[in-house]
Protein backbone atom coordinates (compact mmCIF):
# COMPACT_ATOMS: atom_id res chain seq x y z
CA UNK A 1 0.00 0.00 0.00
CA UNK A 2 2.77 2.27 0.75
CA UNK A 3 4.31 1.90 -2.88
CA UNK A 4 0.52 2.48 -4.01
CA UNK A 5 0.41 5.76 -2.12
CA UNK A 6 4.25 6.98 -3.24
CA UNK A 7 3.39 6.38 -7.33
CA UNK A 8 -0.53 7.83 -7.03
CA UNK A 9 1.50 10.76 -5.02
CA UNK A 10 -0.67 10.39 -2.32
CA UNK A 11 0.62 10.18 1.44
CA UNK A 12 0.71 7.21 3.07
CA UNK A 13 -1.23 6.96 6.38
CA UNK A 14 -1.02 3.02 8.02
CA UNK A 15 -3.67 3.85 10.39
CA UNK A 16 -6.26 4.06 7.68
CA UNK A 17 -5.63 0.25 7.01
CA UNK A 18 -7.63 -0.51 10.33
CA UNK A 19 -10.66 -0.55 11.96
CA UNK A 20 -13.09 -1.27 14.53
CA UNK A 21 -14.55 -4.55 13.48
CA UNK A 22 -17.91 -4.12 12.21
CA UNK A 23 -20.39 -3.77 9.38
CA UNK A 24 -19.20 0.21 8.64
CA UNK A 25 -22.37 2.39 7.53
CA UNK A 26 -20.97 2.89 3.87
CA UNK A 27 -21.04 -1.12 3.58
CA UNK A 28 -25.00 -1.63 4.37
CA UNK A 29 -26.48 -1.70 0.57
CA UNK A 30 -23.65 -4.85 0.07
CA UNK A 31 -23.31 -6.07 3.90
CA UNK A 32 -23.15 -9.86 2.19
CA UNK A 33 -20.40 -8.55 0.12
CA UNK A 34 -18.49 -7.05 3.28
CA UNK A 35 -19.37 -9.77 5.70
CA UNK A 36 -15.91 -11.10 6.45
CA UNK A 37 -14.65 -7.48 5.80
CA UNK A 38 -16.50 -6.63 8.94
CA UNK A 39 -15.41 -9.23 11.35
CA UNK A 40 -11.72 -8.28 10.51
CA UNK A 41 -10.03 -4.80 12.21
CA UNK A 42 -7.52 -3.98 9.10
CA UNK A 43 -6.30 -5.78 5.70
CA UNK A 44 -4.17 -8.97 5.95
CA UNK A 45 -2.46 -11.32 2.85
CA UNK A 46 -5.37 -13.37 2.05
CA UNK A 47 -4.15 -16.82 2.68
CA UNK A 48 -7.35 -18.44 1.25
CA UNK A 49 -9.55 -16.27 -0.09
CA UNK A 50 -12.91 -16.97 0.04
CA UNK A 51 -14.76 -19.57 -2.81
CA UNK A 52 -16.37 -17.01 -5.42
CA UNK A 53 -20.19 -16.52 -4.76
CA UNK A 54 -22.53 -19.01 -6.59
CA UNK A 55 -25.80 -18.66 -8.63
CA UNK A 56 -27.76 -19.85 -4.88
CA UNK A 57 -26.32 -16.01 -3.99
CA UNK A 58 -27.77 -14.47 -7.24
CA UNK A 59 -27.22 -10.37 -6.07
CA UNK A 60 -23.45 -11.07 -4.70
CA UNK A 61 -22.75 -13.81 -8.00
CA UNK A 62 -24.23 -11.23 -10.82
CA UNK A 63 -21.94 -8.59 -8.84
CA UNK A 64 -19.30 -11.03 -8.97
CA UNK A 65 -19.51 -11.98 -12.55
CA UNK A 66 -19.53 -8.53 -13.43
CA UNK A 67 -16.49 -6.97 -11.46
CA UNK A 68 -14.34 -10.42 -12.43
CA UNK A 69 -13.33 -9.31 -15.78
CA UNK A 70 -12.48 -5.62 -14.68
CA UNK A 71 -10.36 -7.61 -11.61
CA UNK A 72 -8.53 -9.23 -13.89
CA UNK A 73 -7.75 -6.18 -16.36
CA UNK A 74 -6.21 -4.35 -13.38
CA UNK A 75 -4.65 -7.80 -11.80
CA UNK A 76 -2.28 -7.15 -15.15
CA UNK A 77 -0.98 -3.73 -13.90
CA UNK A 78 -0.95 -4.46 -10.34
CA UNK A 79 1.94 -3.49 -8.00
CA UNK A 80 4.13 -6.58 -7.65
CA UNK A 81 2.41 -8.63 -10.26
CA UNK A 82 4.57 -11.05 -12.25
CA UNK A 83 4.70 -9.45 -15.92
CA UNK A 84 4.61 -12.06 -18.53
CA UNK A 85 6.77 -11.43 -21.68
Amino acid sequence: MEEWCEQMSLPYIPDALTWQPGLQPEWEHWGEWHASTARRSGFSELRDPPPPPTPDEPRLHEAYQGALPIYERFLTDAIGAERAS
